[in-house]
């Protein structure tokens, strides 16, 4: 962690031309305002990052099972510092289109980006997994309705009988933990399908790998229009992609090409995920379809080079 003279340090030392950089921390975002104003008389470009839309930040913080208190304070502190902050900062940029009053608000000096993660932390796996009489479908995230896990759930019990006369066994591992996870067992449990999904609970990130190079298929989040999102950025998908894993990701994704053969897209609605058209794109991938090849996208499209790069461009 930088100490406060470091931090001191960095910010006098930019100059015409530098970039300050600022992830929002939602209701402490009016901590950075003095230092803005000052890098702004250096002619120094300020960008403010907006990773959650307030209008989506706002209905999390409503639907949390905090204290009523506690959610009265933080939708004050929200609402007071947005859309206000914004004008102190050049730019801002979003992760995805929320709709309504805020793209009016940040129309002038927003623009849309796709989310970056780090491809280097991430290794590929050797190769992609054939596909015969099992199939691993993997869910990593906080488990939170807008994730939208139930759907593959749902669909998994709905076409039960079909895949067992295929002979085909589905397993879908759920690595994570939230508010979600209590419906999500529920399901599991009303419909049977206890010996098809398992529940790991959080898992440190260094040991995420050994999930990966057991998955045929990384599931993205399938319930994003329930917060009334337009488009979004998962950082999820990004991340199966840098260990070379295809996906299933919803129209909602602007990240990804609807023509990209190492992703299986969806609607972005209520309606169950068919586990029997999933089966069949992953076991037709192309030949060039190579986990290599998805890691190599990754690393083009959604590291933090190719990020800043665009962002430099702007």
């Amino acid at each position: 962690m930088l100490r406060p003279g470091r931090i001191y340090e960095a910010v006098t030392s930019l100059r015409r031309g530098g970039y300050l950089y600022v992830r929002s921390l939602q209701e402490l975002d009016w901590i950075f305002v003095p230092v803005v104003m000052f890098l702004r008389i250096r002619s120094v470009r300020t960008i403010l990052e907006v990773p959650t839309p307030p209008t989506v930040l706002l209905k999390e913080i409503s639907d949390s099972p905090r204290h009523w208190f506690i959610k009265v304070m933080k939708i004050l502190a929200t609402r007071t510092s947005f859309p206000f902050i914004t004008l102190f900062y050049e730019s801002v940029v979003n992760f995805g289109l929320p709709g309504g009053w805020i793209d009016k608000v940040f129309s002038k000096k927003s623009f849309v980006e796709s989310n970056w993660v780090d491809t280097e932390r991430v290794s590929p796996s050797e190769s992609l997994l054939e596909v015969g009489a099992s199939m691993r479908i993997l869910c990593i995230g906080t488990l939170a309705p807008w994730h939208g896990f139930d759907r593959l759930l749902h669909g998994l019990a709905e076409q039960r009988e079909l895949l067992a006369s295929l002979g085909i066994n589905v397993v879908v591992d759920i690595v994570g933990d939230g508010d979600e996870r209590a419906n999500l067992e529920k399901i599991v449990f009303e419909c049977g399908l206890d010996k098809h999904v398992c529940f790991h609970g959080n898992v440190p990130s260094t040991e995420l790998e050994s999930f990966y190079c057991v998955a045929h298929i990384g599931c993205s989040s399938l319930g994003l229009h329930r917060i009334g999102l337009r488009s979004a950025s998962p950082l999820k998908a990004k991340e199966y992609c840098a260990a070379g894993l295809p996906v299933l990701v919803t129209k909602l994704e602007s990240d990804f090409k609807l023509d990209l053969p190492f992703t299986h897209v969806v609607e972005s609605d209520e309606t169950n995920i068919d586990i029997v058209s999933l089966i069949h794109w992953r076991s037709n991938l192309p030949q060039r379809c190579s986990a290599f090849a998805i890691s190599m996208y990754a690393k083009g499209f959604f590291s933090a080079s190719s990020y800043l790069g665009r962002l430099r461009r702007t």
